[in-house]
């Protein structure tokens, strides 16, 4: 029985279901939350449009804003590039907005669960892989 317990928590698809699970416990509460910091900055970059042409000319955020300038060291393709997907699926829908950033996010912990189960199955890769999930870096 022990066995087969353990065998269970080192199967990425149950570690999929607790990840998800915890993340919609933890997140949902969220998920009115409106925009703020980068979002509202593209927003004003983008002029309104849903544009995902237009969207995707700031993939150098740096280099082609025109508003809040001063971190131009900063690069940051990936975010822009899903900023422009999202602008065009989702536009001002910021519940829709955050769902989708929370799949992402859920995406992501899964991916590393599976990483680390890859690189040596053990039963410290759930809680590694849930810590990743619930922990906010410093700013």
């Amino acid at each position: 029985m022990i066995e087969s317990a353990r065998k269970a928590l080192l199967d990425w698809r149950v570690g999929a279901i607790v990840l998800g699970t915890l993340a919609a416990a933890i997140y949902w509460p969220a998920m009115n939350r409106v925009f703020a910091a980068d979002q509202l900055w593209y927003f004003a970059e983008v002029g309104g449009h849903d544009s995902l042409a237009l969207g995707l000319r700031h993939v150098d955020y740096a280099l082609s804003r025109v508003y809040w300038k001063g971190d131009d060291l900063l690069f940051r393709p990936i975010l822009f590039i899903w900023l422009a997907v999202a602008n065009r699926l989702f536009s001002y829908h910021h519940v829709w907005w955050n769902i989708a950033n929370l799949t992402i996010h859920i995406g992501v912990a899964v991916a590393v669960l599976r990483l680390l189960l890859a690189i040596r199955p053990s039963l410290l890769a759930l809680p590694a892989a849930v810590l990743f999930l619930v922990l906010e870096p410093p700013m």
